[in-house]
Order: structure tokens, then C-alpha cells, then sequence
């Protein structure tokens, strides 16, 4: 009888929360089929999800692919709508796109009554690596996590970052063996760890037998000779630096097996340290992160690392590689105290590191002037700006942008900016643009500004223009409607530059009269693109952009030029 109950209320409890079904808003059916397979031999892909997303409806309606693969939206009210279909272990398919797995999907336009049944959307099998995780000796390791990173980049940068589809991590069975399926085409590399205790080294076991054997005990604190052993990381094929680690390349429902992944035993070491000041004193009032070069990513957030009353202090069980210490530190609790800065690599890999000196250095000074490029200077008002923001190897591992007013002359000083890379931005200057930021001949627009500790940069001449490029358009569709859910990208031909950001406009939205612009872009050769959704973190890889110029425009522009280009969609 308890259970008849339980059952019912959570029957009444699936109902209540059950979206209720859109009252109707039109007369338009959008409807068709999902298929998967080869070419030639494709077939019906039953109970596959599709979602339609579109200016017509609120939220998204979801529809579920039948035994023969239909599905059918109905009561659907003029407008452009967006189609998903997805099923577990198969690639979600955004209709449209022009890279399996990816948004953006190119909406579908339907006028009231149309019966638009025979939209065809194919959904490929996901890519799948297999392999293993054994320790050293070759015997299988079980409970490993094991993630698969894609390979991209951003501005620039080679980046590993959280594969598109299938599941995060996979844990290995009885046997080391793991899968991960779902996986868009594309470049690869795969990690495994392990939560398992200390690994007991001969040493220890010597140690401990001798406890036995005698039956003293040691005084507290006893260890036996040489490091810990414990199972790091371990990248695709057997390396603990991420930098060092083989890529796979997948294609398009590819299964790549004898992805085997070996993690031997790694010594666990300790780093002592101590912070000192530009004038020899000791540091204690921190606030100090601690990043991993090899496995590119942060290892303790600013304020974990800790100094004593002497400026000493001690990170344990770290294992082998590179690691950078950053962060900020005073001598004294006095607000007043000068604040001095800290960026130090500290190489981990033959043992326990004793007496680092993390060395403190006072701010650098970066200054210079703005000129103008044809039009007399304008009046610098309070809001007028340089501003350093940086652009670090580990974007976790940034200390903040630095800024400095402009004063009326054009000059400039930023002070107290600490060692790093940075790139040049001028603000607050309304209807003026930068054109140029050069020091030491390198123009630190398109390249950043590096700052060595404790070096000052006097050189850095800022050109700025009122003659500022623009590209604006209408972006309607086959119907000529205006299309406010789509945006458009431009970005410069040459691929030399895709790592700048002032020659890449980001994803500008279409407002809702179907109108856009773009403006600022320095002089050169763009490519104009339509796309819908963007994920950032992917909007400058080359793979991507390369993509994008298949259907792009080509626009040239020259010193302070204003381009109209509108643009249509297919329905």
C-alpha cells in the first residue's frame, strides 16, 4: 500500500511539472525526418530529441523522433525558427552548420499556413576514444578519471579546453579500459588521474618493517629517505607536461582505440620558499597564486599561499614540473606601504626545492605620448585612458589591468605595473581610435607590450585618428524580414593577425530592425561573416574562422572609409 502511494504521488508530481502545451499562435507546421548512417545507407534515427527555438515562440518546444524518424511542430506562427536534434552517443546537429557537432544553426523561415514537412536532418554517430590506463609495471589502473581536452585556440594561444558532446570524464572499469563517445571532428589529447593514497616506496616499507621488527617507534615527524611517491596527471601517451602531449586527430564518427594512457609513479616534493622585498626585507603581508606551466592551469587562487612573520613558508606534495608563483605583497600592514609585485618560475623537476627566494620587484613604468594622425589632438577630458590589460599565458594568472590618465599635452605615465604582457588599449576619447602603439619598433596594438621586472618603458608612441573606419548594413532574410537573432563577425584576411583583437570585432548582434555596425577597425582587408551562436572560447580559432570564410564577404577598407554592405540569408 506504501508503495502504491509513493508511486502516485510521484505520478502526480511528473504532471504538475510538465510544461503545459503553447496555446496556438498560428497555422504554419514545420516537419521531417532524422536519419543517421553513410551515405547510401542512411536510416531513420528513432527517438532522437529535436528542439525548435525561433522569434515566434517562447523558450524552446521539443518534439520526439517516432520509429520512422519523424517529427512534426505544428500551430507554429510566421517567423524563422532553429532546429537541434540530438540522442545520447550521437553528435548534437544544429540544422545548418557547416561544422558537425557546432552551432550555429542557419534558421528556416515559414509564413502562416505553410506546411514545410520535408526538412531532413542527419545526425552522424559521435567520435569515440578508447583506451586504457595502466601503471608502470603494465597492470590496468581502476577508478582512473579520464577527460578528453580539444585542442584549440584563443587569440593566438594553443589552449585545451572541455571536448563539445559526449560525456566530461569517464571512469576506468576492473580492467584500466575506458570510452568516451560523442565527440565532434577535431584535435584531441586525453589525461587520466587517480585519487588513490601515497604510493609506499621501498624506503618506507624498509622503515616500517624495521618498526615492527624492534618495536620502537620513532619520534614524530620521522620520514623515511627520498620523496613520496604518488600518481599524478598523466597525459596521452605517458607525460606529465600537457605541452608534451601526443594529439589525437578525429575525424567525423571516427574510433580511435589504443588510446592507452600510462601513469607511473611521480615524486611528490616540496617547495620552501621565502618572500623578500626589492630592499632585501622579508614579505608577509601576500597575496600570492601558484599556476602549473605544464599542465597550463591555476594551482592554488591568490591568497592560499601563505607567508610567516619572517616571509617564509612551504608548499608540499607538489609533483614534478614547471610552476609560476604571481601575485602582490607589502612589508608591513601600513595602508601606505609600497606595493610590490611577484612573477617567478620555479622549476620542480629533480626534487624537493629549499630556500627558493621569490623576489619581490618594485612596479615598472610605462609611459609616452598620444599623436594624432591628421586632425588636431582633441580636448583630453578626465575619462581619457591608456590602460594595460594583461594577457597572460594563464589567463587565471592575470594581476589586473593598469591605467593611466591622459594629460592635456597627449603624455601619459602608468605606473606600478607589474612584469608581464599586455595589450595597449586607449578609452574615453569619444570618436577617436587607435591606430598604432609602438615600442622599441613593434606596434603592441597587434603584438602585446612585454614589462620585465622592474624595467621601465619610456618609448611608447600612441597614434590615434578621428577619421574611424565603419561597415554598417541590413541583414534581412529571403523574405526580407530583419533578422535580430543572428549577428555578424568580421575578421581580418590575414591570418597572421587572427591573434589581434582590434582586427576582430567579436559577435556584434543585429538589432531588431535588422541593422548592424561595426566600427574602429584599423585599415586592412576583413572578411564579413552572418553567424547565429558563437562559443567564445572557440571565435577566434583558425579552424573556425577558416570555416566562416567560406560564405564571408570580402571588404577592404582605407583610412577613416565607410562601407555599406547589406547582407540577405537564404529562407
Amino acid at each position: 500500500m506504501t508503495s502504491l502511494l509513493l508511486l502516485a504521488f510521484l505520478l502526480q508530481g511528473a504532471r504538475d511539472t510538465t510544461p503545459q502545451r503553447p496555446a496556438p499562435a498560428g497555422t504554419a507546421v514545420i516537419g521531417g525526418t532524422v536519419t543517421t548512417g553513410e551515405a547510401g545507407a542512411k536510416r531513420p534515427l528513432r527517438r532522437a530529441v529535436v528542439s525548435l527555438a525561433g522569434t515566434a515562440i517562447n523558450g524552446v518546444r521539443q518534439a520526439v523522433t517516432d520509429d520512422a524518424g519523424r517529427f512534426v511542430f505544428d500551430r507554429l506562427a510566421p517567423g524563422r525558427f532553429t532546429l537541434i536534434a540530438e540522442k545520447p552517443g550521437y553528435l548534437k546537429t544544429y540544422l545548418g552548420s557547416r561544422r558537425p557537432g557546432n552551432p550555429p544553426a542557419a534558421p528556416i523561415s515559414v509564413i502562416d499556413g505553410q506546411q514545410l514537412l520535408d526538412v531532413a536532418i542527419d545526425v552522424p554517430k559521435g567520435g569515440v576514444v578508447d583506451g586504457t590506463v595502466r601503471d608502470e609495471t603494465g597492470a590496468p589502473l581502476a577508478s582512473a578519471q579520464v577527460m578528453v581536452q580539444q585542442m584549440t585556440y584563443v587569440m593566438g594561444e594553443r589552449r585545451f579546453i572541455r571536448a563539445a558532446g559526449g560525456p566530461a570524464w569517464a571512469v576506468t572499469d576492473d580492467r584500466g579500459h575506458y570510452r568516451i563517445w560523442g565527440l565532434p571532428p577535431g584535435e584531441y589529447t586525453a589525461r587520466a588521474g587517480t585519487m588513490s593514497a601515497p604510493i609506499l616506496t621501498d624506503a618506507e616499507f624498509k622503515l616500517a618493517e624495521t618498526q615492527l621488527q624492534t618495536g620502537r617507534v620513532p619520534p614524530a615527524g620521522t620520514r623515511a629517505a627520498g620523496p613520496q611517491l604518488q600518481r599524478g596527471m598523466a597525459y596521452f601517451p605517458g607525460v606529465a607536461d600537457v605541452t608534451m602531449a601526443q594529439t589525437i586527430t578525429l575525424g567525423l564518427s571516427e574510433e580511435r582505440t589504443g588510446v592507452d594512457i600510462v601513469s607511473a609513479p611521480v615524486p611528490a616534493f616540496d617547495m620552501e620558499y621565502i618572500g623578500v622585498s626589492p630592499g632585501g626585507l622579508p614579505i608577509t603581508q601576500v597575496s600570492i597564486g601558484l599556476a602549473s606551466l605544464s599542465r597550463q592551469s591555476l594551482y592554488f587562487s591568490p591568497g592560499i599561499v601563505r607567508m610567516d612573520a619572517m616571509g617564509r613558508g612551504a608548499v608540499r606534495g607538489l609533483a614534478p614540473g614547471r610552476y609560476l608563483f604571481f601575485g602582490r605583497g607589502t612589508e608591513t600592514t601600513d595602508a601606505n606601504a609600497p606595493e610590490y609585485w611577484l612573477e617567478a618560475e620555479v622549476d620542480l623537476s629533480a626534487g624537493h626545492a629549499t630556500g627558493v627566494r621569490l623576489q619581490f620587484v618594485t612596479g615598472s613604468r610605462v609611459s609616452g605620448r598620444i599623436r594624432s594622425t591628421g586632425a588636431p589632438l582633441p580636448p583630453f577630458g578626465v575619462g581619457a585612458r591608456v590602460q594595460l590589460n594583461p594577457a597572460p599565458l594563464i589567463a587565471e594568472a592575470a594581476l589586473g589591468a593598469r591605467t593611466a590618465t591622459v594629460n592635456p599635452d597627449g603624455s601619459f605615465a602608468v605606473v606600478n605595473v607589474p612584469p608581464g604582457r599586455y595589450r595597449v588599449e586607449v578609452g574615453g576619447v569619444s570618436g577617436w581610435s587607435a591606430v598604432s602603439a609602438v615600442s622599441q619598433g613593434i606596434d603592441t596594438l597587434d603584438v602585446p607590450l612585454s614589462v620585465s621586472p622592474s624595467v621601465d618603458v619610456s618609448d611608447l608612441a600612441v597614434s590615434i585618428t578621428d577619421r574611424l573606419t565603419e561597415i554598417s548594413g541590413l541583414v534581412t532574410d529571403a523574405a526580407g524580414r530583419p533578422v535580430p537573432e543572428y549577428s555578424v563577425m568580421v575578421f581580418s584576411q590575414d591570418r597572421n593577425l587572427w591573434s589581434s583583437p582590434r582586427r576582430f570585432s567579436g559577435a556584434v548582434r543585429i538589432s531588431t530592425d535588422g541593422k548592424y555596425r561595426v566600427a574602429g577597425l584599423p585599415p586592412g582587408a576583413y572578411f564579413l561573416a552572418v553567424v547565429t551562436d558563437v562559443d567564445p572560447l572557440q571565435s577566434t580559432d583558425p579552424t573556425f574562422l577558416e570555416q566562416l570564410m567560406t560564405g564571408a564577404v570580402s571588404i577592404r577598407l582605407t583610412d577613416g572609409q565607410k562601407v555599406v554592405q547589406d547582407l540577405r540569408i537564404g529562407g
